[in-house]
């Protein structure tokens, strides 16, 4: 069962700005106005009626519009991940000791997104911050930042929302 309280904490967690949890609590509750009023780029998902997820794609791509998260293809190598995380942290306060930690890792071509990810947040880990993926079962990865004091806290309100799951 999907519970709602838990995705609006969760929203809160990740961003400072309260119009998110309203987008949320829109597409819960009115899924056809949050349909007509986001058509576009609920167009670009194929999603065009009411869907059990709409609240968790209506974070995501909340946080997306307010340049919070950035969603890569599975396409993209671990360079590109890299380059998106800095984006991603750009005006962290400790955003010149992040930057340089995230240089130094020589990723594989090989290697995918989702396998680099956890040896990326290894070396966030001594600036307390952590870049997570929010699970829209697609094959893209919808990625975001998180201090680390509030890591497990928010996997943990994800599951208890029940509309998807945060890896990292």
């Amino acid at each position: 069962m999907k519970k709602i309280k838990p995705l609006f904490d969760l929203a809160e967690l990740l961003t400072k700005d309260s119009s998110l949890v309203s987008e949320i609590q829109l597409a819960e509750n009115q899924p056809l106005n949050y349909l007509s009023q986001f058509a576009n780029i609920l167009q670009e998902r194929g999603i065009d009626k009411p869907i059990p997820e709409l609240p968790w794609l209506a974070m995501v791509d909340g946080l997306a519009r307010r340049h919070l998260l950035i969603e890569l293809d599975w396409k993209y190598d671990p360079e590109e991940l890299v380059s998106t995380a800095l984006q991603l942290f750009k005006g962290h306060t400790d955003y010149d000791s992040i930057s340089k930690q995230l240089l130094k890792i020589e990723p594989f071509i090989d290697e995918d997104i989702e396998e680099f990810i956890p040896q990326l947040n290894r070396k966030l880990e001594s600036s307390k911050v952590q870049l997570i993926w929010l699970d829209i079962d697609s094959d893209s990865y919808p990625l975001t930042t998180i201090s680390l004091a509030d890591l497990t806290v928010a996997k943990q309100l994800a599951i208890k929302a029940g509309y998807g799951t945060i890896k990292s």
